[in-house]
């Protein structure tokens, strides 16, 4: 009886102790433990929003927080008001048209400004508007002529819908012209990756109509799932892949912008003017802005890509491979490009190989730092989406080059439904698999059972943790 007596004390004791902490959990606004809670009061109009100015409303009813100043001839009443930051550079425009220094203090760098207060009744009101950041860690104010022992202040709790999701216009003076989307998760400041991830958008059909290219892009950039379990910001450029492209002699459909070919390579000025590096000024730029969110990233960038963005994806690091810590890309027709310059004496043309690459970028394909990217190329052992016999991906020279170097044939339209084709397409899987290897390519070639031509959560999965895996590779 007297244990039983002993363990109701016990359960009673946790729940008065620990309850209102629970309760305040579910708050944006939570009281620190030790804080006079009589003195002084906090009101935040407005739900917390990153970047979205807020007022806050101080209520001091204990006038040994207040401090006083005389100003051109007049007793002014002030509270020391701060703001805490996780980090140096957490601080810049929290707090709006005050005077305020920042200094390290025992919690992280602060913010401070003297808060003029007006009496009303039984107490000192003052206002402040402040732009909530991410970096925020709490809102204070000190009793003065104190040492600090006692204050009041809330931590600022940021809901899990902070996730941001940015359209930043084209801008042709910094060397893109298309619009790309920023998305920026939640859980970023918790992860321990510094990495932006790119994925090049597809739309899935040709269209003058530019809505449905941004809508597509905006889509995959849009709670993006690798993101997401990353915790890593994720840049999606909105390249149209159109259907007339102005100044273009030929159909612009034939142009497969989207899949970086290289007809689209070729293009010598106007929008479509080299995308790739208009991707590397996107990247950039992105760069710059999420700084200046202090959201820190590294230089490199994670790239992956399915399908039209696979091959986009696949094709850019051949082209680019200095600016990727690690590339994944799957559903490549079984057709990823060649990082070699001939095969059986044949010419390997881009985006084959890398015959001519410096006649078309005027840079020589640069196989030192394409060796140092680890890849995942992956694919399902049902697919039989095959872009050879179109028109767009592959010109007719080059289609001849990939039957003869693969030993291939392409699966006819009509007959890419039907299963039994897929084993073409694993066969040439194969085949540039072996070459990777001959090459020193540090590749994963992996085939996903009873899987068509689609990205299943089993294969996101296993590209979160290929990432996780490549984030310390040299």
């Amino acid at each position: 009886m007297r244990k039983n007596i002993v363990v109701f004390l016990l359960i009673f004791i946790t729940i008065i102790v620990f309850a209102p902490l629970i309760l305040a959990s579910n708050n944006n606004m939570h009281i620190i433990p030790g804080s006079d809670e009589d003195s002084v009061n906090f009101k935040i109009y407005g739900d917390l929003k990153v970047n979205e100015e807020k007022t806050i409303i101080v209520k001091v009813y204990d006038e040994s927080y207040i401090h006083k100043k005389i100003v051109e001839g007049k007793e002014k009443h002030y509270i020391n008001f701060l703001v805490f930051h996780k980090n140096k550079t957490g601080w810049g425009e929290s707090i709006q048209e005050l005077p305020n220094y920042k200094f390290q203090g025992p919690g992280g760098f602060v913010e401070k400004t003297d808060l003029p207060l007006t009496k009303a009744g039984d107490k000192w009101i003052g206002e402040i508007d402040i732009i909530i950041k991410r970096s925020i860690k709490a809102i204070q104010v000190w009793k003065f002529k104190n040492s600090g022992e006692r204050y009041y202040g809330i931590n600022v709790n940021l809901s899990s819908n902070e996730s941001e999701l940015l359209k930043i216009n084209a801008r042709s003076d910094e060397g893109f012209k298309w619009n790309y989307y920023l998305y920026i998760p939640n859980n970023i400041f918790s992860s321990n990756l510094k990495y932006m991830l790119v994925e090049p958008n597809n739309t899935g059909t040709f269209t003058d109509n530019m809505d449905r290219h941004e809508n597509a892009a905006k889509k995959i950039a849009s709670r993006n799932p690798i993101a997401q379990k990353l915790g890593i910001p994720v840049l999606v450029p909105a390249f149209p892949r159109p259907k007339t492209i102005k100044g273009i002699s030929e159909d612009g459909w034939l142009y497969y912008t989207q899949a970086l070919d290289s007809k689209t390579l070729k293009i010598e000025k106007g929008l479509y003017k080299r995308l790739d590096k208009q991707l590397i000024a996107m990247i950039e730029h992105a760069k710059t802005l999420l700084k200046d969110k202090e959201i820190e990233v590294k230089e490199k960038v994670f790239m992956f890509g399915f399908s039209a963005s696979g091959t986009f994806t696949n094709r850019f690091a051949v082209l680019h491979p200095k600016y990727l810590q690690a590339v994944a890309t799957g559903g490549l027709n079984g057709l990823p490009i060649l990082p070699i310059k001939s095969k059986d004496n044949k010419k390997l043309y881009y985006p084959v190989g890398v015959y001519d690459i410096k006649e078309i970028t005027g840079e020589e394909f640069d196989d030192k730092a394409y060796q140092k990217i680890p890849q995942y190329i992956f694919m399902g052992e049902e697919d039989t989406n095959d872009t050879l016999p179109f028109p767009a991906p592959f010109s007719k020279q080059q289609k001849e080059i990939i039957k003869d170097v693969y030993n291939t044939k392409p699966i006819p339209i009509d007959e890419q439904e039907k299963k039994t084709e897929a084993e073409i397409v694993v066969d040439r899987f194969n085949i540039a698999k072996e070459i990777y290897i001959k090459e020193d390519i540090p590749a994963q070639f992996v085939i996903y059972n009873d899987v068509g031509h689609k990205l299943t959560n089993y294969m996101i999965d296993d590209i979160v943790n290929f990432f996780e895996n490549t984030a310390s590779s040299n």
